[in-house]
Formats: C-alpha cells, sequence, structure tokens
C-alpha cells in the first residue's frame, strides 16, 4: 500500500523581528517573518517563515513583534551562492497567516 507524502506545517508562535520586505534577483517580492515556538518540554525555536501570496502580504506587513500568529504552509530547504560556498536553510512558506488572541 502506498501512501500520500504531505508536506504541511501548522504553527503558532510570537512575532520576534518586524517582518522584512525583500525583492528578489527576479523581481519577485516577499515577506519574512521570524516566528518564535516553544515546543511542549523543549526550549524555544525560531523559525523563518516566508510569505509570497499577494493576499497574505497586507497582513504580514501589518504585524508587530510580540504579536502571536498561526500560520500553515509548506516546509522548503532553500539554498544560494555565497563568497564561493553554498548555504542553505529551511523555511515555511505560509499558505495562510492569522493574528491569534
Amino acid at each position: 500500500m502506498q501512501k500520500e507524502h504531505i508536506n504541511l506545517v501548522d504553527l503558532i508562535g510570537e512575532v520576534s523581528d518586524l517582518p522584512t520586505e525583500i525583492t528578489l534577483p527576479s523581481g519577485e517580492e516577499i515577506i519574512e517573518i521570524r516566528l518564535c515556538v516553544s515546543p511542549t518540554g523543549s526550549s524555544k525555536s525560531s523559525l523563518e517563515i516566508t510569505v509570497r501570496e499577494k493576499s497574505l502580504m497586507r497582513r504580514a506587513r501589518s504585524l508587530k513583534v510580540g504579536n502571536t500568529i498561526a500560520v500553515q504552509g509548506e516546509l522548503h530547504r532553500r539554498f544560494w551562492k555565497s563568497g564561493g560556498s553554498v548555504s542553505t536553510r529551511l523555511d515555511i512558506e505560509a499558505d495562510s497567516l492569522e493574528k491569534v488572541g
């Protein structure tokens, strides 16, 4: 029996830095949000959220440090060249984003 693959991330956390608007070399505009989450029994983790959807950008721009938000999206691994070496990071590409509370 073959199982379906699923890439779904569902998080609730606190915005720890102001959202950053970035224009990529392709001309695409994105917003990056740093989200702090506290897994049960663990220390806090900081995660990068990328907002590409135009419909979510207005909401993302209005976020303040300390806001609690719920994010759903997909986990992506990003690669780029920097100073002759390849760098990588994991981030969550948001499909939905809502303030909580």
